[in-house]
């Protein structure tokens, strides 16, 4: 039983206290800072994988746990931070390890980290950062995960891992940082991740995620940057996306995003980069998007649209850079190049609308 719950990738996320500071110890020490039972629950972990040696050869990772050894102390093995005052271990990170294996998908072993499982970590529940990305990680991220409530910082960049988002992630209130791109997700975002009220960072970038975007997103008015790019997912953007007025970055491009572009993105007074490029919109670019902002770059890519285009819109509402990027337009045609705008160099209005002419696309002067 124990050596099968070790194979879970997650076996080492009780590795991190409670310490908000944390320091290497020195690989030069002639003594083990690091514990005796944290030594062995970490060689314990390192039976638990396999390493591969076609990625390692490659020199696409590196077999960080290949020279962990109980000659040496734990707080100088490669991937291993300690406390230097209390020895404990307070974060692991094993991204890009060369790390194989499967995820047990009924596995219970955040349900008790104190008890019969693993006894000897029974003071190591507080983990704050987790990274295991770009390794061979498979099978579906384990519901248990939402029990580690004191992680900030979740990164599972780069796998294999499959099934749906557990909906028990919402348990982690304590996150701010949250990246699961690049893997084989399936189904839609779960709802109940507009619980993580304190993400400034969220990223879903090309994860095979479907369905549409849950209105509960709009509790994030903390997020600062925001990818669901690359995804299938579907519907209309909610217009509740205006609440994140402290986005910097909305990346939604080849989706197959459908209706019209809302207008609430014009709460989003803080954007520099607005990407919508490669989804089936509709209807008119509304005219407000952009207004007063000092720098703002959007694309919209192969979007379909109605209506007339706004000089006034391209020119004087992005005070820094805007560029629109091939915008299909149902009725006037294809905008086949870039416009980008610059305060130093702004174009006169009617070289503008040239371009847009040009192309026989109509425009409208504000």
């Amino acid at each position: 039983m124990v050596s099968t719950l070790l194979c879970h990738p997650f076996f080492f996320l009780c590795l991190k206290t409670a310490f908000s500071s944390s320091t290497h110890a020195s690989s030069f020490s002639t003594t083990h800072l690091c514990s005796h039972e944290e030594a062995a629950a970490l060689l314990q972990f390192k039976t638990s994988f396999s390493i591969n040696d076609t990625l390692s050869n490659a020199l696409l990772c590196h077999a960080k746990t290949e020279y962990w050894s109980e000659s040496i102390d734990c707080c100088s093995w490669v991937g291993v931070s300690c406390d230097n005052v209390t020895g404990h271990v307070i974060a692991l990170d094993l991204s890009s390890a060369c790390l194989s294996c499967a995820f047990p998908s009924n596995s219970t072993l955040f349900n008790n980290l104190s008890g019969q499982i693993l006894p000897s970590l029974a003071n190591l529940t507080q983990l704050t950062s987790l990274d295991l990305s770009y390794n061979q990680f498979s099978g579906p991220i384990p519901a248990s995960i939402g029990n580690l409530r004191q992680l900030t910082n979740l990164y599972l960049i780069s796998n294999n891992l499959s099934g749906q988002i557990p909906s028990s992630l919402a348990n982690l209130t304590q996150l701010t940082s949250l990246d699961l791109s690049y893997n084989q997700f399936s189904g839609p975002i779960p709802a109940s991740i507009g619980n993580l009220r304190q993400l400034t960072f969220l990223a879903l970038y090309s994860s095979h995620l479907s369905g549409q975007i849950p209105s509960s997103l709009a509790n994030f008015t903390q997020l600062s940057e925001l990818d669901l790019s690359n995804n299938q997912f579907s519907g209309p953007i909610p217009a509740s996306i205006g609440n994140l007025r402290q986005l910097a970055l909305l990346a939604l491009h080849s989706n197959n995003f459908s209706g019209r572009i809302p207008t609430s993105l014009a709460n989003l007074t803080q954007l520099i980069s607005l990407d919508l490029s490669n989804n089936q919109f509709s209807g008119p670019i509304p005219a407000s998007i952009g207004l007063g902002l000092e720098s703002l770059k959007i694309l919209l890519k192969w979007g379909v649209f109605l209506g007339a285009m706004f000089c006034g819109f391209l020119v004087f509402w992005c005070k820094r850079l805007l560029a629109v990027e091939e915008v299909v337009n149902a009725r006037y045609g294809v905008i086949e190049q870039w416009v980008l705008l610059s305060r130093n160099a702004w174009p006169k209005v009617s070289m503008v609308c040239k371009i847009f002419k040009d192309q026989g696309v109509i425009l409208t002067a504000l």
